[in-house]
């Protein structure tokens, strides 16, 4: 989760620069985004809490410290916002002043008054932990966190959705689902759960001179919901949606990419989507002839990176170990279900190998999208693009397996009864 932007104490946030510069900020697109930071009112960059914290996250996410530092200490007025001093820390943090950052999070988590500002700094400090191999400390900070900070969630209510979607497809076929009537060209999509390695091989992608990457785009959810209030039910409303729509979702999903993200129609775009569960389904309804690729990473590695990362709270399953094991084992058991029982292409993906040998896992990947390898894809840290979710830290480094086997540091944490059940339901 990024640092979130506090609620405009003033009108001036408002401002349409500045709500353009947000726009480009979220996508990524940085230096748009500073360009027009730059051209507001002198007092609104000197003064407004929401504009000089925006400036910030830009510098922050682009890894500009420099300059992040000076902007820190000209704007020392706002020094005693939480909001800032929490940008102050993760700066000390990137800087190796592990021990600055650590001693102002812990202020944070204790004393702010916004909840949202505890949180960041609690999973802030979880980082720090855990990279000093305070591994004990670090998860028993998570398991606070989650417990002030979750939401409750019902894991059952997403474990029924998968089983009917997975044998409605199972028992239908492709005729479970209507299609929009143009096939769609050079369109993929990443799948995989939260900290599975996505965002890894989309900056490997991005790199290719004929693809483009889009990052986490709101479409796919918006797909299956409009699908679903069409016919007041899923998966059913799949047969049922009347082809207008899918047209109509087709049409706005194209002019989104092509035209507002301005990729352009010789290239492939990649949306990267961290929730597969219903998608794959509406994806094929709204985009026949999208490529999906599917990304699995060890379970284990998996659980322990989510458990310990400041996912989005209202997700509610993300806060408890339990709940992660049980989505982990849905999403194996019944989307290769969903996608093979409805023909969706697909290609699949191993964490593990990807970042083991990647030069033969990538070509294979590429090779699907009939494209060549491309030496610049072995190397996504020289990728200028801003990744704007949890893993933009790792993806701006070259490849490596340090985190394979991560969960080990965490076992003694782990139920030993769920570890066993894990270990046999998730290949």
């Amino acid at each position: 989760m990024a640092l979130a932007l506090s609620t405009p104490a003033s009108h001036s946030a408002w401002h349409p620069l500045y709500r353009q510069a947000l726009l480009h900020y979220r996508r990524g697109q940085i230096e748009a985004s500073l360009a027009l930071l730059e051209q507001l009112p002198q007092q609104q960059l000197q003064e407004d809490l929401d504009t000089v914290l925006l400036i910030g996250l830009n510098l922050f996410r682009s890894v500009q410290l420099a300059r992040l530092s000076d902007h820190l200490r000209r704007h020392h007025g706002l020094a005693d916002q939480p909001e800032m001093q929490l940008l102050q820390a993760r700066l000390w943090r990137a800087q190796g002043d592990l021990e600055e950052a650590a001693s102002l999070l812990q202020l944070l988590r204790t004393r702010s008054d916004a909840a949202h500002v505890r949180r960041q700094a609690s999973f802030e400090l979880v980082a720090i932990e855990d990279q000093r191999r305070n591994y004990a400390t670090a998860w028993a900070i998570a398991a606070e966190e989650h417990q002030r900070s979750t939401l409750p969630y019902s894991i059952e209510l997403q474990e029924q959705s998968l089983r009917l979607t997975a044998e409605s497809a199972r028992r239908s076929g492709p005729a479970l689902i209507r299609q929009a009537s143009c096939r769609v060209e050079q369109t993929a999509f990443l799948m995989g759960l939260p900290r599975s390695g996505t965002s890894l091989l989309e900056q490997m992608l991005d790199q290719h001179g004929r693809v483009s990457g889009i990052g986490e785009t709101a479409f796919p959810g918006r797909m299956a919901d409009a699908i679903a209030a069409e016919e007041r039910g899923w998966p059913s409303g799949a047969q049922r949606v009347p082809i207008s729509c899918l047209n109509g979702l087709q049409d706005a999903y194209n002019e989104f990419v092509r035209l507002e993200l301005e990729v352009p129609l010789d290239h492939w775009s990649v949306d990267k989507t961290v929730f597969p569960m219903t998608q794959p389904l509406a994806i094929a309804c709204v985009l026949p002839g999208a490529t999906m690729i599917r990304m699995i990473r060890d379970p284990f590695d998996t659980l322990v990176s989510i458990f310990l990362a400041n996912m989005e709270p209202s997700w509610g399953w993300t806060g408890s170990v339990e709940s992660i094991l049980r989505m982990i084992y849905c999403e194996r058991m019944f989307v290769p279900i969903i996608l093979e029982s409805l023909e969706i292409p697909h290609l699949q993906v191993e964490y593990e190998s990807l970042v083991k040998q990647p030069r033969p896992v990538l070509t294979t990947v590429l090779k699907t999208m009939g494209l060549p390898l491309e030496e610049a894809c072995l190397h996504p840290e020289r990728n200028q693009r801003v990744v704007m979710t949890l893993s933009h830290d790792q993806v701006r480094q070259a490849i490596h397996a340090d985190s394979i086997g991560r969960w080990q540091n965490y076992a003694e944490f782990l139920p030993k009864e769920l570890f066993a059940d894990a270990a046999d339901t998730c290949p």
